[in-house]
C-alpha cells in the first residue's frame, strides 16, 4: 500500500499598499492628530470600522489599516486582528480607533474591555497601545483614552 502524500501551505505575510492618505501632521502629538487622520480615512463609512494607526519609534504615523468592519452598531473583532495589522506595518506602537455610527463617541463597556485587552497584549508584544479613540459620525466629537487619563 502506498502512503498518501501530505502537503502544507507555504505562507508569507504582507501588507499591500492600497494608496496614500494626506494628513496635516505625521507625528501624533495629541489625540486630535490621530482623530483627523481617522476621520479622513473613514470619510464615507456607513458602518462601524475598527482602524489601526501604526506608529514608528518617534510616534509618526507610518500606516493606517482597517482591522474590522461591522454592522450599523457593532463590530466583532479580536485583539489578534489589531496586532496582525500592526506587525505587517512594522509598527512599534499603535493607536486604535473606531467610529460610532450613531454619532455618540462615548465608550461602551465592551469598548473598554477590548481596550484593556489591547493594553495587556501590547505590553506583552512590545508594541504598546498609545491611544484608543472613538469618533462620532457626523459630529466633531470624539473620545480618547489618553484624554480621559486611562493608562495607555
Amino acid at each position: 500500500m502506498t502512503q498518501a502524500k501530505c502537503f502544507i501551505a507555504i505562507n508569507e505575510l504582507s501588507l499591500v499598499r492600497q494608496g496614500t492618505l494626506e494628513v496635516a501632521e505625521l507625528r501624533v502629538t495629541s489625540p486630535l492628530v490621530a482623530v483627523n487622520a481617522v476621520r479622513s480615512y473613514l470619510a464615507n463609512a456607513y458602518r462601524e470600522n475598527v482602524v489601526v494607526l501604526g506608529l514608528d519609534a518617534e510616534a509618526n504615523m507610518i500606516g493606517i489599516s482597517t482591522a474590522g468592519q461591522g454592522g450599523i452598531d457593532h463590530c466583532l473583532i479580536r485583539p489578534r486582528h489589531i496586532y496582525d495589522r500592526a506587525y505587517r506595518m512594522n509598527a512599534v506602537g499603535i493607536v486604535v480607533a473606531h467610529n460610532h455610527t450613531n454619532g455618540k463617541p462615548g465608550p461602551s463597556s465592551d469598548d473598554l474591555k477590548f481596550m484593556r485587552k489591547l493594553i495587556a497584549l501590547g505590553a506583552e508584544l512590545d508594541c504598546p497601545l498609545r491611544d484608543f479613540i472613538i469618533t462620532g459620525d457626523g459630529t466633531d466629537k470624539y473620545w480618547s483614552a489618553r484624554n480621559e487619563t486611562y493608562e495607555v
